[in-house]
């Protein structure tokens, strides 16, 4: 028995080292070499062969008029019309070493498309599959002979799929020098442009010339220098530079400084030179940091010379955030409970705001007791605050005040209907109030109930116009009703400083009333929300008001696909106080689903109650793949005034493309703005160009 043991123990030890030494050879692939005339001498193992050559080596095809190949090492040397393909790109030239098995090789007088890129060189070195090194030559995103643009250099790297490094480059336009760059670097992972340059002129500025110069010191560090001239407001230069590394994290450190001068006269040469001149500047900087798998850091700081700055040099940003503050967040987020540490500091005397110097909060979700239905949550803060007016004012207000939120709920669904009553306690500490009075201690009660349910019905129904399209539709109703009730505090808000929505808790007693409306269907295949209405409203009891009990304002938002190509999204605010609308805005957005997307129609209007009515128009036609016309207009709808117009002609250049603006401001003037795109890498940085904003897509169901 032994024996039989050890016989086989050999038989399939031996079997098996077999098959593992089968398996670990690698597979040779043979080099198959094609011609009119083939010849094979098997002394050197060597090939040749002539007229109408094709090799295929894996995944790599070359063809030419003669070669000398070598079945062993893989080396080949061809010569005339060489033509070489592979996944990384393609190359040409008059004569070409080149291994197949290690992809290395040396062109002479060769061509290269790896694609956005396409060069020329003297000599051009495949270095491995994932670099070629162009010698004495150029490369350009131009695939014509005789290209439009180029950046020329002595040796210039290109990685396919990754990047282009070239030193002392000179960027032609055709044959004629325009300027010279020290280091180019390209990532083929993004698409801005190295050089980015915007000529234009308008009523504020004169005729003007902004630049962005790309650089790139390392893998940690790039960024953008700016340096741009405005006839009525004289030269300004900053940069824009990002890093990334593990001690700090990522961010970018922005900078722009200007010795403004305002000329009044219409052009420079008309104004005395003794103009009012004054410094102005921004300086900004952004970090981001993963300290730990749980723990994060945000840190911002802006500072400016004044308080126009950023909408007079970055209206963009103004108009997102006027008044962007200075803060480091630090966030430590656990299953259990979120911690978070705030310092807000106050940088810009001309903004009054509230610091926080620091603030420390602790936020606990919602947690099960045990295998009850209960539910407990809190929140809780520890603050040094004060209030700073903005200059010339010298308004300073500053507390300590510890606040905690403790809550209990119960989650249970009776019947159909979801429901969630909920009793809560908050208990606040000031150091002092408004009239000075010092350590204050605030509680305040809570209770209230949430109700909810859904119902829903199929329909078997289908309908298919050009203006109205579904198949099948399920019709879902989602009425809620929320009640919720603040006993008086024993301190009221009136008494207390005012820092955020804490200090202002009072008295309240509401019913809030919502009703959510939905027709789902499907669309190729894919489920899609055909119409979508929410409504709801505050009912507000009479012993916290003047009046008598009364609902309060009926807000309401609505979304509309009736087909592929329409699609309508509206919201209002109805104020019953004045029986009218405070706010109604809406848009209705058409455009060719067809694969061309020759054209799309915009109409929006924006009407706020005693401040604003508007409408506006953009419209987009291409009738061909190389011009494309842009028309964007906003209006007084009453009268019938134009407010602003803006006309846009888009011209394909081949690897160019130029859009020609018009824009016509009242009170402000015209503009003319003339960029030059380049398409390869179409992302300019800075772009005054205004369009009608697309209403978000439809929403998609899982």
């Amino acid at each position: 028995m032994i024996r039989r043991l050890v016989l086989l123990t050999i038989f399939f030890s031996i079997i098996i080292l077999f098959l593992s030494e089968s398996f670990s050879e690698e597979k040779k692939v043979p080099i198959v070499v094609d011609g009119d005339k083939v010849e094979f001498f098997s002394d050197t193992k060597e090939m040749t062969a002539e007229g109408n050559v094709i090799i295929s080596y894996q995944d790599s095809r070359l063809t030419c008029d003669k070669v000398r190949v070598n079945t062993q090492t893989k080396d080949a040397l061809a010569e005339g019309n060489v033509h070489l393909v592979s996944k990384k790109g393609e190359i040409r030239g008059d004569k070409v070493e080149y291994n197949f098995e290690k992809s290395v090789g040396k062109i002479i007088n060769g061509d290269i498309a790896a694609e956005p890129y396409y060069g020329r060189g003297g000599v051009i070195d495949r270095v491995d599959e994932n670099e070629f090194v162009v010698k004495s030559g150029y490369i350009t995103t131009c695939d014509l002979d005789h290209p439009h643009y180029k950046l020329q250099a002595k040796s210039i790297e290109i990685y396919p799929e990754d990047k282009v490094v070239a030193k002392d480059v000179v960027f032609k336009l055709g044959n004629i020098p325009l300027f010279y760059i020290p280091k180019f670097v390209q990532r083929l992972d993004e698409k801005r442009p190295h050089v980015r340059v915007v000529p234009g002129k308008n009523k504020d500025w004169g005729y003007f010339l902004l630049q962005a110069w790309r650089y790139d010191f390392n893998q940690f560090i790039n960024g953008r220098f700016h340096i741009d001239y405005r006839e009525k407001k004289d030269f300004a230069w900053g940069f824009d530079n990002n890093f990334s590394s593990p001690l700090l994290g990522e961010g970018t450190l922005r900078t722009y400084y200007t010795h403004e001068r305002n000329i009044k006269s219409k052009h420079i040469w008309d104004e005395d030179r003794q103009t009012q001149e004054r410094e102005r500047y921004r300086i900004q900087l952004l970090q981001s940091k993963e300290v730990n798998t749980d723990t994060s850091m945000i840190f911002q700081l802006n500072k400016m010379s004044d308080s126009e700055f950023i909408e007079d040099y970055f209206y963009r940003e103004y108009e997102k955030d006027y008044k962007p503050d200075s803060y480091l967040l630090l966030t430590q987020a656990k299953p259990y409970h979120n911690l978070s540490l705030l310092v807000r500091k106050r940088f810009n005397r001309f903004f009054a705001e509230t610091e926080r110097l620091p603030e420390l909060k602790l936020d606990i979700p919602a947690l099960r007791v045990g295998e009850t239905n209960f539910y407990v949550e809190n929140s809780s803060s520890s603050s040094i605050l004060e209030n700073k007016g903005a200059a010339p004012s010298d308004l300073k207000q500053k507390i300590y005040r510890f606040d905690s939120y403790n809550e209990l709920s119960h989650q249970k669904k009776v019947a159909f209907i979801e429901t969630r009553p909920y009793v809560g306690f908050r208990e606040s500490y000031f150091s002092k109030d408004l009239s000075y009075e010092e350590d204050i201690w605030r509680n305040a009660f809570y209770c209230g109930i949430d109700l909810s349910t859904k119902f829903y019905r199929m329909f078997n129904v289908s309908h298919d116009s050009w203006l109205l399209k579904f198949k099948d539709l399920r019709h879902i109703i989602t009425p809620t009703i929320s009640y919720n009730y603040i006993r008086k505090p024993n301190v009221v808000s009136s008494s207390l400083i005012q820092y955020d929505e804490v200090d202002s808790v009072d008295k309240k007693s509401s019913v809030t009333f919502g009703l959510e409306n939905k027709l789902q269907t499907k669309r190729n295949n894919t489920s899609v929300d055909l119409l979508r209405l929410i409504v709801d409203t505050d009912y507000l009891f009479k012993h916290q008001l003047e009046r008598g009990s009364r609902f309060s304002k009926i807000n309401s938002d609505l979304e509309f696909l009736p087909n592929d190509w329409i699609r309508i999204d509206a919201d209002s605010v109805y104020d019953r106080d004045i029986d009218k609308f405070s706010s109604v805005n809406f848009d209705f957005y058409f455009h060719d689903t067809s694969k061309e997307q020759k054209w799309s129609l915009g109409i929006g209007k924006r009407y706020e109650r005693k401040s604003s009515n508007q409408l506006t128009l953009g419209f987009d036609f291409k009738p061909n793949e190389k011009i494309q016309f842009r028309i964007y207009e906003r209006l007084y709808p009453n009268s019938g005034n134009l407010i602003e117009q803006e006309y846009t002609i888009v011209r394909d250049l081949h690897c160019w493309q130029m859009e020609l603006t018009y824009n016509v401001h009242r009170g402000e003037g015209a503009s003319i703005l003339l960029i030059f795109r380049l398409k390869a890498f179409p992302d300019i940085g800075f772009d005054w160009n205004k369009e009608y904003n697309r209403p978000k897509s439809g929403s998609q169901l899982e």
